[in-house]
Order: structure tokens, then sequence, then C-alpha cells
């Protein structure tokens, strides 16, 4: 959406731009996420189907890529329902502001999204969480992944290990996933059709 400055709030239809900015970027994000996940799952039933018409059923790459598809679905459609909307009551430390740095998904990544606007900030190798750094309610609009040096207002809270958990699980069994896939594929089961 193009930029428009207002000198202040109560100018006529600045409220209103502001809202239409929010829903448009709520919006794309809606769009994004779910050609994301058409996409993700795509791929997992691809393999999964290509495993098993191929003779590769039961294999050690097969197994895994299963289990941690399994741990990815029910972490995201059985357990993250029971977790999202955990009350932000054990706050740690006023508002603020701070910059969380990722390059590539290394160092600060921001994973979560539990009531709404709440999140954790993670010491991060590849978009694979390592080190839970701060539980904080961001006062802004936010991607999932930084690729870049990102602002935000926020609260500090204490951790939840709930959440935590739902955080780790779903990362963890994505990245099984994809060494899986890797695996298999250095292993030899696309060799065939490169020959």
């Amino acid at each position: 959406m193009a930029k428009r400055k207002f000198k202040s709030l109560s100018e006529p239809g600045c409220l209103e731009w502001i809202k239409a900015e929010l829903d448009y970027e709520e919006t794309i994000q809606t769009i994004w996420s779910i050609t994301n996940n058409i996409i993700g799952y795509s791929m997992i039933a691809a393999f999964i189907w290509f495993g098993v018409s191929h003779g590769y059923w039961g294999t050690t790459q097969m197994n895994v890529f299963c289990i941690a598809a399994v741990v990815y679905f029910l972490s995201k459609y059985l357990y993250y329902p029971f977790v999202k909307d955990i009350m932000w009551t054990e706050l740690k430390a006023g508002g603020g502001q701070e910059t969380f740095v990722s390059i590539l998904g290394c160092l600060e990544v921001l994973y979560g999204r539990f009531n709404g606007s709440g999140c954790y900030s993670f010491f991060s190798l590849f978009y694979i969480p390592l080190i839970p750094l701060g539980r904080y309610q961001l006062y802004a609009n936010r991607r999932m992944i930084q690729l870049g040096d990102a602002q935000y207002f926020y609260h500090t809270f204490k951790f939840c290990w709930r959440e935590i958990l739902y955080v780790y699980l779903k990362n963890w069994s994505f990245a099984a996933m994809v060494f899986a896939a890797i695996a298999g594929a250095l292993s030899g089961w696309f060799i065939p059709y490169f020959a």
C-alpha cells in the first residue's frame, strides 16, 4: 500500500487509512500463510507418495520423515490450540523498544503467535530454534521469521514451558522432515531419474 503521512491521528481520514493499511497487511499475511501451507503440505504428500510407490517404505529416511510429519501436524493442529490463548499475566518487565537481528535464520528469530501478539525470541541456527532468549508481547506488525534487523515495541513476560514446547515440537519436526528428505536424496533415491 502506498505510504501516506498524517501530522496527527485527529486529521480527517487518518484512522481509516491506518485501519485499511492494517487490513491490507493482514490479508497479505493470510495469503502468504495459505500459500506456504499448500506448497508445504503438497511436498510432504509428494515425498510420502514417492517413497511408497518406489519401494522406500520402511527405510530409515521414510520412518523418520513420517514420524516427524505426524509430530508436526499434531503440534500444529492439536497442541497449539490449547496453548495459543494462554493469558499474559506474568509480566517480567515494562515496555521498551528492541532490535531483533536475524541473518538467514541465524541469531534472534521470532516464533509463535500466542494470545494474538505474543512470541518468543530464540537463538536459532538456520531457523532451527536452539535457546529461548525472551517472551514478548509485540506492539507492531511482524513477520514470523525476519530476514534482517527488525525493531519492535514490546513488553517482556516470563517463559511458559508449554509455549516453548510447541515451538520446539513444530520447528524441530519440520527440520527432521527436511533432513530426512535430504538424506533420502543423498542415498540415491532419485539417481535413476538423472542417469
